[in-house]
């Protein structure tokens, strides 16, 4: 868990300049992140081939995600009728997984083969 909020500002993700030195700001809300993960075959005397799934979750507390096609009247923002004003959104969240398994191994290797991996990933905001 991090102070989601480099800027030291509201947490928004507008463009506004970084602050220079350490920052610790508690304004911009919290940022959550939690992973599992199960390695199977990771020893030297395993017989099948080594792997490794994860499986996470993120979470972002702020109530100021500016959004990046809609403005607050539902108009896109690249419509010349638009506002300009981003839709705000609060809270940012979402999964992952990950596979990641060695399909062919060199023989007399450890580390020398072929891997493949599979990520998905789904992410959600709420509009105010």
């Amino acid at each position: 868990m991090f102070s989601g909020d480099a800027r030291c500002g509201d947490g928004s993700n507008q463009n506004l300049p970084l602050p220079r030195g350490t920052v610790f700001s508690l304004r911009g809300g919290t940022f959550f992140v939690a992973e599992a993960s199960y390695l199977p075959n990771q020893s030297k005397d395993a017989k099948g081939l080594p792997g490794a799934c994860r499986l996470g979750a993120w979470y972002h507390t702020s109530s100021r995600f500016a959004d990046q096609r809609f403005d607050n009247t539902g108009l896109s923002l690249a419509n010349p009728l638009s506002t300009g004003v981003p839709l705000d959104h609060t809270g940012n969240g979402g999964i992952y997984g990950v596979i990641d398994q060695m399909l062919y191994r060199v023989h007399g290797t450890d580390d020398q083969g072929l891997s493949g991996f599979f990520a998905p990933a789904a992410c959600r905001t709420t509009a105010i």
